[in-house]
């Protein structure tokens, strides 16, 4: 990329050397108007109130809002309604709330193109045109908060992260190039990230179908195995189909010594866990992929652990989600100690079958439909025992089994490292995404088109 023919001390250490005409201001003096937002009132019909945008309507992944589908509306009075309305080039900010994935002080500029006002937790500024241009600023915004810059002004005294809005402007300076020059910024900033966007989004897309065909590979192999020449026969299960000749139906039941249900909540407290714990408890969310992702899972102490040892996993063991991710299913392989957590059950199998051929047709798309038909509950469904010891699996011969299973693990593992190198791809974009934007936003590049 093009450098600037002179550069000169910016006096901010984040931001560095600038090129020889830009500025660097206080970004409180970019700012003519700051305000709080406001959540109106219930309207009595759907057709009544405003848009009123809150932090979940922030598509930040994107730099956008969602689309307007799913925004609330409220009611306000005229006078209040005016108050909080946007207008195009409003920096609206989520001023409180955020998360440990998702820190506070994230922002998107409003572009128009419908009516809207903005919730309590969130903050417009609007930006002072005659120093800096609202998309520009807002790049810059971004910069700060994807550099991490922004923590330094979070208050967080009841688990709720609030932004002191009033000490970063006071505090944090913005280094600022002539007007047309930052409309050039912007519009190339606008460009590059769609385009950088439109890129992630195909790649994100083929990881989609890699996991697809993924799931059919193994779907196929374990109901209709290897041989495309062997006899077939009904299965006696709709959703299964014609099997090889030679295999057996059967359900999960019949070749399990025991399938249990985690501790009870009562038994397993949120205070249980902590980071210096030495067992990792294994809930629905940590498995992924077929796979138990240990480093995901929270711990509790060793004593802990034996006090509800008949819950503890071995290799061999199976774990399936009963509540929330329900079906998601993995085989433990490691002799790490785990435990099987309150979202899960813990199957033991009784030897006639291979641990690894079953987890593979448990986790076939086909049998986490069943599950969900027949989960139990109104509000929130789940599963019990009797549930997954009714699901029905097919069987060949254990040398039959082993054969697929080994076939199984040569071809995920391939289709898995295309998913990883995919994954690469779309951090390294992210991360050139970051990049490029603090980089414009501090002068360490020309845009192309400016003389």
């Amino acid at each position: 990329m093009q450098r600037y023919g002179a550069y000169k001390d910016s006096g901010v250490e984040w931001i560095g050397e600038i090129p020889e005409g830009w500025g660097v201001i206080r970004s409180q003096y970019a700012v003519s108007l700051r305000q709080n937002g406001n959540w109106g009132d219930e309207p009595s019909d759907p057709d009544e109130g405003e848009f009123c945008l809150r932090a979940a309507d922030f598509d930040y992944e994107h730099l956008r809002f969602k689309d307007a589908t799913n925004y609330v509306k409220r009611c306000f009075s005229k006078e209040k309604f005016e108050q909080v309305r946007l207008f195009e080039g409003d920096l609206v900010v989520e001023k409180s709330g955020g998360g440990e994935k998702t820190p506070v002080g994230r922002a998107l500029v409003f572009r128009g193109g419908f009516e809207a006002c903005y919730s309590n937790f969130l903050e417009r500024l609007r930006v002072e045109r005659s120093r800096a241009l609202p998309v520009f600023f807002f790049y810059w915004w971004t910069a700060c908060y994807q550099s991490g810059l922004l923590v330094n002004y979070f208050n967080q005294t009841t688990g709720i992260q609030n932004l002191n809005t009033s000490a970063l402007l006071s505090e944090m300076e913005i280094a600022l190039p002539p007007l047309p020059e930052q409309q050039a910024i912007a519009d190339y900033l606008d460009a590059k990230t769609a385009e950088i966007d439109s890129i992630v989004s195909q790649t994100e897309r083929s990881i989609e179908l890699l996991r697809e065909y993924r799931k059919s590979v193994i779907s196929e192999a374990v109901t209709k195995g290897l041989d495309p020449d062997a006899p077939m026969k009904d299965s006696g299960v709709e959703w299964i189909g014609e099997i090889p000749e030679e295999w057996n139906s059967r359900n999960l039941g019949a070749c399990s010594l025991l399938i249990q249900t985690g501790p009870f909540g009562s038994q397993l407290h949120q205070s249980d866990y902590g980071k210096d714990g030495d067992v990792a408890v294994i809930n629905p969310t940590d498995i992924v992929d077929g796979a138990i992702e240990i480093d995901r899972a929270h711990l509790i102490s060793a004593e802990k652990a034996k006090e509800l040892g008949k819950h503890l996993l071995s290799p061999g063991n199976l774990v399936i989600g009963r509540r929330g991710e329900m079906g998601r299913c993995a085989l433990v392989e490691s002799d790490e100690q785990a435990l099987c957590g309150t979202g899960c059950l813990k199957v033991v199998l009784d030897g006639t079958v291979l641990p690894k051929y079953i987890a593979a047709q448990l986790i076939s798309q086909s049998v986490k439909e069943y599950l969900e038909l027949n989960a139990v509950g109104t509000t929130l469904k789940n599963l019990n025992t009797n549930i997954v010891a009714s699901i029905p699996i097919v069987i060949p011969s254990l040398p039959e089994q082993q054969a697929i299973a080994d076939y199984l693990d040569a071809k995920t593992a391939e289709i898995d490292s295309l998913i990883a190198d995919k994954k690469r791809q779309v951090e390294l974009l992210k991360e050139y995404r970051k990049s490029l934007i603090s980089e414009a936003v501090t002068g360490k590049f020309k845009v192309p088109g400016l003389e």
